[in-house]
């Protein structure tokens, strides 16, 4: 009787323990993104284009392609969950902006990892509008959550579910609008389960 409590008690303690969720490492410090000096829309990551800097000028209404995760950076991730945060800094100008986080697979053929996705705000949407820029840096973030419900009722009564995925490469595309020079710095990703 007593070795029958005893597997009873040992088997019923591995089911629970079993039941645990395994918890992962958290992502302690951001993966940041850098300047690419190949900023055409067929840019690469690769070793010899990306630098070290971290801040880039957008001119009036044109569009950037500068920053961009060096190579290997997000291999150590397996989440397809992303917060993108940059600030932008007025020089000069009233110029606004458009910005679409775009994926990469190869580092050489980009999608926009929302799209389709209705919005501007940038919490799972195509698209995160940057309004004129201050003297002081403004703070900014882009999210793409997959899995989350996004019900934007001012443009669409329907639920769209964000389709994400593990992106090896990410980068910035910034179209200006309006005569401008602003800056744009501290470019930092981060993965989350």
């Amino acid at each position: 009787m007593k070795q029958f409590l005893f597997l009873m008690l040992a088997g019923l303690t591995a089911l629970i323990l079993s039941c645990n969720p395994v918890v992962t490492k958290a992502q302690t410090a951001p993966v940041l993104m850098y300047r690419n000096t190949d900023t055409t829309s067929a840019g690469v990551a690769t070793t010899a284009t990306i630098t070290t800097g971290t801040t880039d000028t957008l001119y009036d209404a044109n569009t950037l392609y500068s920053f961009y995760t060096k190579v290997g950076a997000l291999n150590p991730f397996t989440s397809s969950k992303y917060v993108i945060t940059f600030t932008t800094t007025k020089i000069s100008g009233t110029g606004t902006a458009k910005v679409f986080i775009q994926g990469s697979m190869d580092g050489k053929v980009w999608v926009n990892i929302n799209a389709n996705m209705l919005g501007t705000d940038g919490r799972n949407s195509d698209t995160l509008n940057i309004a004129a820029a201050g003297i002081t840096a403004t703070p900014y973030s882009y999210s793409s959550v997959s899995g989350a419900g996004v019900l934007r009722p001012t443009l669409s009564a329907a639920v769209y579910w964000v389709n994400s995925q593990r992106w090896f490469y990410l980068r910035a595309k910034i179209v200006g609008a309006g005569t401008q020079q602003t800056l744009y710095k501290e470019w930092k990703v981060y993965t989350f389960n």
